[in-house]
């Protein structure tokens, strides 16, 4: 029977396509996919679907209205089969302000459904899946326990940006409810966001995006929580053109304690940062540890003046701030846990300022453990600079640098012990400058009941003598400030000296001198000052004295000296030509000589902040005679005085000559007085 031919060709026939099992397989799967997907489309149509979605959307929170402009089902994603519920333009709002006033807009959200569960006569959707969302908080926060409504004001609602959902457009029904079809318990574990927008509208360009946003119910008894995210905050919230991002990890667990963990750790600029946070909700207690490195504070000031952290303007342009710090304890509307900073470093053109193991017990009022810090090669130039103001005088050219530790007891117990190293003084005339440099001050100051107090105990000039010491007090603003110096031997370096004094030479200096300034200016000033010697164009004073005196806006100098000799060719001696040839006139040939030579000088001087200048009772003694003078010039240098001059003759006859003063103080005009 095997051997009949007629078997052989039915059995060759059977490995034709058309006849293989798996085509029937096939085309009965075709079947009941076309049919199922028919029964899909029929239970979820978009007239089913949209009224059962905005109800169940109204049910979180009656204060919201929501919309929705489509909704439909997906039976593929691309190429990939997929069975989800897509709602497409949602956009819920709220007008409460103890809600913020929110605007959430979405573009799509997708809802993938089990297909076992729906033939099972179930709806189970456990994922949730959003691509561009955007939440817009349109005002501050407003506590809901107020008996006051907090609705928005029309005028932010009145955004032409901000939908304005009408109580219309909220779906109603009344012939089937979501409850009519069982749901699986546990079903929503999964909430997924490919970028969600947060906008604080009460704050101009404050907002930041939270990317691949994914939220997952891990485990519904113990409940286990789980989000992750990328934190992306741009130019628009932060200053420039700079942005920060950072991978951002909560995570809750209900039988653990603390029960919630916060992880966020990324890059600003050239700087990072790392938050990690611990929160045990039953007991309201906190753990957290920040750690900055090389943060630039031109990114950070801005931000702290927006949100009204700080309302000093500042210039942060190469300053990097470094921190680490723990904030623990409870936490509560009327209870800041203490906070501990490890380190805060501060550092850049500026110089480095560093303190350490600093201890917040409180904040109203402020209340903290001793902190020192360390000062290393702070620069003044900068740090005016950095403090947004401009250099203090033109007397001094570099403000030097200081290296000290300060050390802050509280707020009104302060110390600061440093040495102060490249301050330059600035001496100039006509038109040539001269810098008399200090190589080093050294003393301490200290803040108590309001005052400010300094001594200066130790200046070293890099060329020059200074032997003394310098007090200063001050109130906290630095408007009242009182100095004190006493110059036990003040020399000035070389090329000082010969500038000041047209290649001459100062001797030492000593004396008293006590200063006292209202807002920046000199209210009053008074001491007296030696020179043992003194030498200007030419002109030598012997033991020169100054009791120098404030009386308003006047200076007041007495002046004396032992004695002076003024060279025949010198300049000062060209001026009083007139003078001195009368004398030599009625000088015998023995007594002609090339240095005119002078007594016992004396004089009272007062200029009002060296604008103009007077004399009085002007006397000097010479060998034959005395010469007595008075007189000044204005602010414009107009001169106007008279000069005597008593002297014996020849004859020895004793002969009164005077002349008047006009013209100018650079080009002055003796006048003789024939009568």
């Amino acid at each position: 029977m095997s051997d009949d031919p007629s078997n052989y060709i039915r059995d060759y026939e059977k490995v034709l396509v058309a006849e293989q099992p798996g085509l029937t397989l096939s085309l009965a799967g075709l079947f009941v996919a076309l049919f199922i997907g028919l029964v899909v489309q029929f239970v979820f149509s978009p007239q089913r679907l949209k009224p059962l979605i905005l109800q169940a959307a109204q049910k979180i929170h009656p204060e919201f209205r929501v919309t929705i402009e489509d909704v439909s089902v997906s039976l593929a994603d691309g190429i990939f089969p997929e069975l989800a519920i897509v709602v497409r333009n949602i956009s819920m709002e709220s007008p409460q302000k103890c809600f913020m006033s929110p605007v959430i807009e979405v573009n799509q959200i997708k809802l993938p459904l089990s297909f076992r569960n729906l033939l099972a006569g179930e709806i189970y959707i456990h994922e949730v899946y959003a691509d561009q969302m955007s939440l817009s908080i349109r005002s501050e926060y407003v506590n809901c326990s107020s008996n006051e409504t907090a609705i928005l004001t029309p005028e932010i609602t009145s955004d032409p940006k901000v939908r304005k959902p009408s109580a219309q457009s909220v779906g109603r029904t009344e012939e089937f409810s979501w409850a009519d079809l069982p749901r699986a318990k546990n079903s929503i574990d999964t909430l997924k966001i490919q970028s969600l927008r947060v906008h604080y509208l009460p704050v101009a360009f404050t907002s930041f995006e939270i990317q691949n946003l994914s939220v997952q119910l891990k485990s519904q008894d113990p409940r286990s929580i789980q989000i992750k995210g990328k934190l992306n905050l741009g130019g628009e919230t932060l200053s420039g053109d700079y942005s920060s991002q950072a991978n951002l990890s909560v995570n809750y667990e209900e039988i653990q304690s603390p029960d919630w963990n916060i992880h966020l750790n990324g890059n600003w600029r050239e700087g990072n940062y790392t938050l990690q946070a611990k929160f045990d909700s039953r007991k309201n207690e906190m753990d957290s540890n920040l750690e900055m490195k090389h943060i630039p504070l031109s990114q950070l000031f801005p931000l702290l003046k927006k949100y009204k952290l700080m309302s000093s303007e500042f210039n942060g342009k190469q300053i990097w701030v470094s921190m680490k710090s723990n904030l623990q304890g409870h936490v509560g509307p009327q209870n800041h846990p203490p906070l501990r900073i490890d380190y805060v470093k501060i550092e850049g053109d500026v110089g480095d300022i560093e303190a350490r193991d600093i201890k917040i017990e409180s904040y109203e009022p402020l209340k903290y453990e001793p902190i020192k810090i360390d000062i290393h090669s702070l620069n003044f130039d900068r740090l005016f600079i950095f403090l947004n103001r401009q250099h203090p005088t033109n007397t001094l050219s570099s403000l030097g640098t200081l290296h000290g530790q300060a050390t802050f007891r509280n707020a009104n117990d302060i110390e600061l012990k440093a040495e102060h190293t490249g301050l330059e003084f600035v001496f100039s005339s006509r038109g040539v400058r001269q810098i008399q440099s200090i190589g080093l001050i050294s003393g301490e100051m200290k803040f108590s009941k309001d005052r400010w107090r300094m001594k200066i105990d130790r200046i070293k000039p890099v060329e020059g003598i200074f032997l003394g010491d310098i007090q200063m007090t001050a109130d906290r603003d630095w408007n009242d400030v009182q100095i004190k110096a006493r110059l036990d031997d003040l020399t000035l370096g070389p090329g000082v000296q010969k500038l000041m004094t047209l290649g001459g030479e100062i001797g030492a200096i000593s004396g008293e001198m006590s200063f006292d300034f209202q807002n920046g200016d000199i209210h009053s000033l008074q001491g007296s000052l030696q020179a043992s010697n003194l030498t200007v164009d030419e002109i030598k004073t012997k033991k020169a004295k100054f009791a120098i005196q404030t009386l308003g806006r006047d200076f007041i100098i007495d002046a004396r000296a032992q004695g002076i000799s003024l060279p025949v060719k010198s300049a000062a001696l060209q001026v009083l030509l007139p003078v001195y040839k009368e004398l030599k006139s009625s000088q015998s040939e023995a007594d002609k000589i090339d240095i005119f030579e002078v007594t016992g000088l004396s004089a009272k001087i007062k200029t009002e902040r060296l604008e103009n200048f007077y004399w009085k009772d002007m006397s000097a003694q010479f060998l034959h005679g005395i010469i007595k003078s008075q007189g000044g010039w204005d602010h414009h240098g107009q001169l106007q005085g008279f000069l005597d001059l008593k002297y014996q003759g020849l004859n020895h006859q004793y002969l009164n000559h005077q002349w008047m003063l006009t013209g100018h103080r650079d080009r002055p005009q003796f006048i003789r007085n024939e009568k």
